[in-house]
């Protein structure tokens, strides 16, 4: 005789099925994971993929004089942004800013 109902079955075959999927994910993503760990990126984790984002560029801004394209006239370059096209925010953990 078989106890239980068949929505239990159904709903744990599914939850293996996730459970292996994740699995699966973390040993693809493994490497990569690690790398953007170390580097302080920030990480969205999903089943199927993964988005690396790097915390510094949080702080980039568009230049607000020529809006990000580098001049103000043809002749001088941007005189804000040092013809960049961005202002940096806040300084840049241990490094250039």
């Amino acid at each position: 005789m078989i106890h239980g109902n068949s929505r239990g079955l159904q709903h744990n075959a599914l939850l293996l099925v996730h459970r292996l999927m994740w699995r699966l994910s973390r040993s693809m993503f493994d490497e990569i994971d690690s790398f953007a760990w170390t580097q302080d990126w920030r990480i969205e984790r999903r089943i199927t993929r993964r988005l690396y984002h790097d915390r510094r560029f949080d702080s980039l801004v568009q230049c607000s004089e020529c809006h990000g394209s580098f001049v103000v006239t043809e002749d001088e370059e941007c005189r804000i942004c040092s013809g960049t096209g961005h202002l940096i925010l806040l300084p840049m953990p241990g490094g250039e800013g």
